[in-house]
């Protein structure tokens, strides 16, 4: 199986099509998974390169893919999961071993590791997990470390007077440097150093790791310099490395002109290939390891696990149906069990009701990611309810990517949470800080990965004092007011002892809830709290000592931990708010308009965006498709016009509502147009079936 360029946004340009694909991480790595433990699936190829970009939030989700890609490579460690279509064949059942399985081989290619803006060099940390790089001719590595820049505007506010008074707890609540410092403070460069410190220490460290077997010669040769960090200091001094030093120093394992990937499928077909690569790439290339004679993009696999889905979901209720038969009828149960259904025999009939309420369980995923702002929360105060009220539910993972945001609308998350009667585990992206951090304190069990970005527990307050500002320019603003505090955040309202006391009182309540929050649900003491909070941001191997989080791990971690504390080990993992479908859409739309939420125009309008929407994913060279006008244009006239007369006043769509709630979603589309019985021609035959 070929990977093209990695993460949340993936790009399979080793395809060969050039096509995009986005693709959620846990998806990503779940494939990953599938195809370790798919005995068709033997290798896997990562391409990267200024070629194949991709775009990457951090280093934590790298690393979650680097798990992946190393669960991979050991997946013949791995037991034969149970076969939940056969309850019989299940292991607890029978003490035969499960079947051996080979060792599985990645390889990586890349035209180049020197992407200019990527000095930290995110596409080789990644691709050093691989058993194999071979690297471009003319290509290169920019290992230059890392580095995180932070542009002031003190000095630029007091040229204009303006002037921003800060209010803090914590020594290092650093984000309100930005308007009141010209650079670094001692605690700011400090914390700012040990972040990027550890986070490199960990880069180093899984890039050694990883490269530990290809360059065990090479390190005696060079005097095992190449695992001194003396020599990582060296290599981010010297600035970028062809690709023949990028051999010599064992972080590639070959230089070649082209991919190297359909000689290498060549090889398993004709002997002679095989032959000639040996001599080429030497001891870099282990062809046994290599047994693969077909290539399938990430794409294609992708489809086949959906399929290969769908056929079990459709063989359960198969099952399902042939059980709950079996038990009303004994002559319907003789009848299956001739016929084959196994279930159907009492000796599985227990285990296979076990497996179906194990199946029906799930696990609700809900995300936060961005700044906690209070449409964030609201959104995710929904979903944390609706999975509360699903009785099939049985454990909330909340992921959390996150810098942090609004205190009430953090405060909101957190007491969803509490309340949830529902136990809740964290995953942690590549940042869950401060507001980040204050929705996940009280989980159950907090997963991050070391080079998450956590803690900053502390509080702070700007309020923007533009009085100077304005009365150089010969501007002046009167307030009236009824009390002294009426308009404290207003910026043409000058600094007041009041009003200073007013922020300062807030920020002082807020810090010690938020500790009291930390102290809670971490079991620490507030002396502890204290030591580890005061704003300081800490990396995941920094917080996990400072008891911060549980345990490292990405998602797919944490849902196992959930899987395997909270339910029968089979619950399915569901993303809340659920994705709704586009008949589910309309007829919201529709209820909308008979309550008087929104009027006729505004419903017909949004009706409009979402045929449109469905019709631009739908397959192209369909039958709607005629006179050489695509599927959509077609669509796009047909309905402007319904919506034209709609607008006008015309009857035609008076009974949309009741039909469309018994249509699915291909019979609504053509319902719509149809009932415009003057745009009939506009169609072919063919299109109306």
């Amino acid at each position: 199986m070929t990977l093209g360029p990695l993460l949340q946004r993936l790009s399979s340009g080793s395809s060969g099509s050039g096509e995009v694909v986005e693709m959620e991480l846990r998806e990503l790595v779940d494939l990953i998974h599938q195809a370790a433990a798919d005995p068709s699936i033997v290798a896997l190829q990562g391409t990267f390169g200024q070629g194949f970009q991709f775009s990457v939030g951090g280093y934590a989700q790298l690393e979650e893919i680097r798990n992946a890609i190393r669960l991979f490579q050991q997946s013949h460690r791995i037991h034969t999961e149970p076969n939940l279509l056969d309850p019989s064949d299940h292991p607890n059942k029978s003490s035969s071993p499960p079947p051996a399985r080979e060792p599985k081989y990645t390889f990586a290619y890349a035209d180049t590791f020197g992407h200019p803006m990527d000095t930290g060099n995110k596409e080789y940390f990644l691709a050093s997990e691989f058993q194999n790089i071979f690297l471009q001719d003319q290509g290169e590595i920019n290992l230059f470390g890392l580095s995180m820049s932070k542009t002031f505007w003190g000095g630029f506010l007091d040229n204009y007077g303006i002037k921003a008074h800060v209010f803090k707890h914590g020594k290092y609540k650093n984000a309100p440097n930005t308007v009141t410092e010209t650079q670094f403070t001692n605690e700011h460069y400090e914390n700012t150093f040990s972040i990027i410190e550890d986070i490199n220490q960990t880069i180093v460290d899984g890039i050694m790791s990883s490269r530990e077997t290809a360059t065990a010669d090479l390190a005696t040769e060079l005097d095992e310099r190449l695992w001194d960090y003396r020599m990582w200091r060296e290599l981010y001094s010297h600035g970028v490395l062809p690709s023949t030093v990028a051999a010599t120093l064992g972080l590639v394992d070959a230089c070649t002109p082209i991919d190297v990937l359909d000689h290498l499928l060549e090889a398993n077909k004709h002997d002679e290939v095989k032959a000639n690569l040996q001599v080429v790439f030497g001891k870099a290339l282990d062809l046994e390891k290599f047994r693969a004679t077909e290539a399938m993009p990430l794409q294609t696999y992708r489809a086949v696990v959906a399929k290969r889905k769908k056929q079990e979901a459709y063989q359960w209720r198969i099952l399902e149906f042939t059980n709950a038969w079996s038990e009303k009828s004994f002559l319907a149960r003789g009848l299956f069990y001739l016929v084959g259904q196994k279930t159907t025999n009492p000796d599985h009939m227990e285990m296979f009701k076990d497996e179906v309420k194990a199946r029906k369980e799930t696990i609700a995923q809900v995300n936060i990611i961005g700044s906690i702002n209070d449409k964030v929360a609201a959104a995710t105060m929904a979903a944390l309810k609706h999975a509360a009220k699903d009785k099939d539910v049985k454990c909330v993972i909340l992921r959390v990517d996150s810098p942090g945001g609004s205190v009430t609308a953090s405060e909101a998350i957190y007491q969803t949470c509490i309340h949830l009667g529902k136990p809740i585990v964290c995953s942690m992206g590549n940042v869950a800080a401060s507001g980040g951090y204050y929705v996940a304190a009280d989980c159950a069990r907090i997963f991050a990965s070391p080079t998450t970005i956590t803690g900053s527990i502390g509080v702070f307050g700007v309020k923007l004092d533009l009085t100077d500002f304005a009365s150089r320019y010969g501007v002046n603003v009167d307030h009236v007011t009824t009390g002294s505090n009426a308009a404290p955040s207003d910026p043409l309202q000058p600094m007041t002892l009041n009003i200073e006391k007013t922020f300062s009182r807030n920020v002082d309540r807020y810090y010690t809830h938020f500790k009291r929050i930390v102290s809670t649900g971490r079991h620490m003491s507030m002396d502890h709290v204290q030591s580890v909070a005061q704003g300081r941001v800490w990396t995941g191997e920094q917080a996990k000592e400072a008891g911060l989080i549980d345990e490292f791990g990405g998602l797919c971690r944490a849902i196992d931990h959930a899987r395997n504390t909270y339910t029968a080990g089979s619950a399915q993992v569901v993303v809340y708010p659920k994705k709704v479908s586009f008949r589910e859409r309309v007829e919201n739309l529709l209820t909308a308009n008979e309550n008087g939420a929104i009027s006729k125009k505004t419903m017909l309008m949004e009706i409009w965006n979402e045929v449109v929407v469905a019709t631009a994913m739908s397959e192209r060279g369909s039958s709607i498709s005629t006179h050489g006008s695509s599927d959509t244009d077609v669509l796009r006239t047909a309905v402007s016009s319904i919506l034209d007369k709609a607008l006008q006043g015309s009857n035609t769509n008076t009974n949309l509502s009741g039909i469309m709630l018994t249509m699915d979603e291909s019979d609504a589309l053509k319902l719509l147009l149809k009932s415009a019985s003057t745009l009939s021609d506009s169609f072919p035959p063919s299109f109306w079936g």
